[in-house]
């Protein structure tokens, strides 16, 4: 490269977004009786991988199910996420039946207009907590958009459930290829050790 050439790969790199793959369980839990409201636990790792942390949400995480990446102003977020959703109502009516007590998760009280989310497991850093706060921004700016896209794939997928129930797929014959193995003869005893008469 020439002077110039480096100088404008140089000007390129300090401007472009520093990347970031964030990898996070999350648990969507719905519950009409013990808390009315849906509440969202987000689970990450430090960057070292010795520290576990939580935070309860506000958040549906189920609206952020649908896309992969999202930017920041400064960051560039790769989203790795493991989504499950729990019925804490029919979770509760499933151990009864079977005899047993239900205990529910204990969540913080997130009233409205206070914080969207609070940290219950571990103490992150800044740097730790930033992508958190960054979905969170995103559902402040877009959650519209996050929301309808969300609706409208639980939609298609009860319509193909639908479709798949009242018009099944018939049976085809297929083609199995498979291959002989010979099988191997008997082992062969052979003493072993010290003299044999």
């Amino acid at each position: 490269m020439t002077e110039e050439q480096r100088a404008v790969w140089q000007a390129r790199q300090q401007q472009a977004k520093k990347s970031v793959t964030l990898m996070l369980s999350v648990t969507v839990l719905h519950s009409e009786s013990y808390s009315g409201k849906v509440r969202t636990q987000f689970r990450w790792w430090s960057k070292d991988q010795t520290q576990e942390f939580e935070a309860v949400s506000k958040v549906d995480g189920n609206w952020l199910s649908g896309f992969a990446n999202f930017e920041t102003n400064e960051v560039r977020y790769s989203l790795l996420m493991g989504i499950g959703n729990q019925d804490l109502d029919r979770w509760s009516a499933r151990l009864a039946s079977l005899g047993r007590t239900f205990t529910p998760p204990s969540l913080p009280d997130l009233p409205e207009g206070g914080p969207d989310f609070v940290v219950t497991k571990g103490n992150p850093s800044a740097e730790e907590l930033a992508s958190i706060t960054a979905i969170h921004a995103l559902v402040k700016t877009d959650g519209e958009k996050l929301r309808l896209a969300y609706e409208g794939r639980e939609q298609a997928r009860k319509q193909q459930e639908a479709f798949l129930k009242a018009n099944p797929p018939k049976p085809r014959d297929i083609v199995l290829n498979y291959w002989r193995i010979p099988k191997p003869a008997a082992p062969v005893n052979v003493p072993q050790g010290g003299p044999h008469e």
